[in-house]
């Protein structure tokens, strides 16, 4: 069986809902950890955990804010509805944040399945994790690990 997995960020959103998020709710700090991530010292997975770590807002603060400014990409609904019709599996996967993808597609009322970043507010920022497919903890090839586990499952990715 065919199965199509899908980044979000940039991917199934125009622009980085990521991104957004830092400006708006961690606006000091971050951009010195992004940088050194473009420049490979960490992984997106490693970056994100201490990026996210900054932020102070709740949980009800980022779903106002994927709920009043995520736009999805034109065509992405379509794109759903096609590979569905065709017999074709469409899961989202992303380094991203459960905190602010559910939110986001839910009011499409599509029952997609998200393997993503678990994220927990906290008095310090957010904490996350990421977790591989059988459940261990990783810091690094999220997305890979996905891939090589539904190509496992007998997909064609």
């Amino acid at each position: 069986m065919l199965l199509v997995q899908c980044d979000f960020d940039d991917t199934i959103t125009v622009g980085n809902v990521s991104v957004a998020i830092r400006e708006v709710f961690a606006p000091d700090g971050w951009r010195s950890m992004e940088r050194e991530f473009q420049d490979g010292k960490f992984s997106v997975e490693e970056s994100n955990i201490r990026q996210y770590a900054l932020v102070k807002a709740s949980q009800k603060e980022i779903e106002d804010f994927v709920l009043g400014g995520v736009v999805l990409r034109f065509g992405f609904e379509q794109f759903v509805e096609y590979c569905r019709a065709v017999d074709i599996k469409v899961v989202v996967v992303s380094s991203g944040l459960d905190l602010y993808i559910n939110p986001a597609i839910r009011p499409l009322g599509y029952d997609l399945e998200v393997f993503s970043a678990q994220a927990r507010v906290t008095g310090d920022g957010i904490a996350v994790s990421y977790k591989d497919p059988s459940g261990a903890t990783l810091t690094r090839g999220f997305k890979e690990s996905y891939v090589r586990h539904f190509k496992d499952q007998g997909h064609t990715v």
